[in-house]
């Protein structure tokens, strides 16, 4: 039976159950072991850059308009969603490890990991 993710980088196929978990930010800085974590409201946290350039309060929180949890770094001007956090911090390629990111935001999830065919 095929992967119901994705074999290739395309984050509008994702399996909806995955994205739907990866929606706490507290859940997901702690599953990556982010330190110098700073509650800036009740959705959002303040990150140091997971980019590395210095910038000590990058945004990392649920944007209900977008529907996904985004990081944004306003010192080197870089940001994306989870899967792109788990990348960065792991130091992995979002297209070239894309499976790797996927199994990880599988286990930060909950979810049991599927067979790739």
């Amino acid at each position: 039976m095929p992967n119901a993710l994705v074999n290739e980088f395309d984050p509008n196929a994702l399996d909806q159950r995955l994205m739907a978990r990866l929606t706490d930010p507290t859940v997901l800085v702690s599953a990556l072991g982010i330190a110098g974590v700073v509650r800036r409201s009740a959705s959002y946290l303040g990150i140091p850059c997971p980019k590395g350039c210095g910038g000590k309060f990058c945004t990392l929180g649920w944007v209900k308009k977008k529907g996904a949890l985004l990081w944004f770094c306003p010192t080197c001007r870089t940001g994306g969603n989870a899967l792109q956090l788990i990348a960065r911090v792991k130091g992995w390629d979002i297209v070239r490890d894309f499976r790797r990111v996927l199994r990880e935001a599988q286990r930060i999830a909950g979810i049991r990991s599927r067979t790739t065919t």
